[in-house]
């Protein structure tokens, strides 16, 4: 009996310490282990894929693949981010609820193109919001504005990681329409808008009519005068070539529609701290990229729109400022139903009216 419990006890470490060798035990200098129990190394990396909507010759995805590269140093290779072009990873519907999910890491989406699960994502594109770049990124990235986005996305599982690039819409009009630079030049305009609930009910109000279209249906649209216009910015409708057959392009500013960088909330929990926080660092290093990468495209874009011939009309402060105002009259009251009396009020004194 008791020989047989001697050999009992022996098989029991024999086991234990096969079954630690097995695990891994003992962890790494170079390793991270996350709450799967992975461990994260240069030959077994935590990889991130993020989407992106736009082409690959886009400035968004060079940016993003700038950030995989960044990250991959930065992390001695224990990071990998895989970067997904033209909805490789779906559309925006699918790729945010996969963010939801925790299927997928992280996407690069506009706030009127998942509105329809939040209308409160639009806050910050509400027509003629801003007057320029400079306020937009005042009140976006480091105002209340900004933290209002994030309690949003937070809400919904989501990390607002990267706060987009300065992209303003603009008005893309053919030469029988003629341009748009006013109020009183948006009524009867048959205009194609991007898939937005606000944005619907802001070109009702003025006398427009939204015109729901796929992407790809535009260019022929406009070439056939279906449409008048469509709403547009200098990077992805010019890669576009909108420009080729709506030959006005009013700049004044009808949206700030920056494309935020977010992660799901279900993915981020499982990634180890020290990894966490390697991501965290390089924030404000690839937003200052990508914002960089943008303007240096519109800038390139409007010397070549020139060359070509084509009206790029820059309004003057007053009249953004006019532009401003109008907009204002027209969406103030859609705004308190969505975020509240108070809310609106401080858009007024602190943003449309400030001194």
């Amino acid at each position: 009996m008791k020989k047989s419990l001697v050999w009992v006890l022996a098989l029991t470490m024999i086991l234990g310490l096969v079954a630690l060798t097995g695990c891994g035990g003992g962890g790494s200098d170079t390793g991270s282990t996350g709450d799967t129990g992975t461990e994260y190394t240069a030959e077994n990396p935590l990889v991130i894929r993020i989407g992106f909507l736009n082409a690959p010759t886009d400035s968004s995805v060079k940016s993003g693949e700038q950030w995989a590269q960044m990250l991959s140093e930065k992390s001695d290779g224990r990071i990998e981010v895989q970067v997904f072009a033209s909805g490789e990873l779906g559309s925006a519907r699918e790729e945010y609820q996969a963010l939801r999910d925790g299927t997928i890491e992280a996407a690069s989406l506009i706030p009127g193109t998942i509105a329809g699960f939040d209308p409160r994502y639009e806050l910050t594109s509400l027509p003629g919001l801003f007057v320029d770049e400079e306020t937009a990124v005042q009140f976006d990235r480091n105002g209340f504005l900004g933290q209002e986005m994030e309690k949003y996305f937070e809400e919904n599982g989501l990390i607002r990681l990267v706060p987009g690039e300065p992209n303003f819409y603009y008005f893309f009009t053919t030469d029988k329409a003629g341009a748009i630079g006013s109020m009183d030049e948006m009524k009867g305009k048959k205009m194609r808008i991007p898939e937005s609930p606000m944005l619907k009910e802001f070109f009702e109000d003025a006398g427009s009519i939204p015109t729901p279209m796929a992407w790809g249906e535009i260019y022929t649209s406009l070439q056939r005068n279906v449409i008048d216009g469509t709403v547009g910015n200098l990077v992805w409708s010019i890669a576009a070539k909108f420009h080729e057959v709506a030959t006005n392009i009013d700049m004044v500013n009808v949206q700030y529609t920056p494309s935020d960088w977010l992660f799901s909330k279900k993915a981020w929990d499982k990634i180890p701290a020290d990894l966490q926080q390697i991501i965290l660092d390089s924030v404000p290093e690839i937003q200052a990229i990508a914002a960089e990468n943008w303007n240096t495209e519109v800038e390139n874009n409007k010397k070549m729109l020139e060359e070509q011939g084509v009206k790029l009309i820059e309004p003057t402060e007053q009249q953004q400022k006019e532009w401003q105002q109008a907009c204002f009259a027209i969406w103030k009251d859609y705004a308190v139903q969505v975020w509240g009396q108070d809310m609106v009020d401080q858009l007024d004194q602190e943003i449309i009216n400030a001194q």
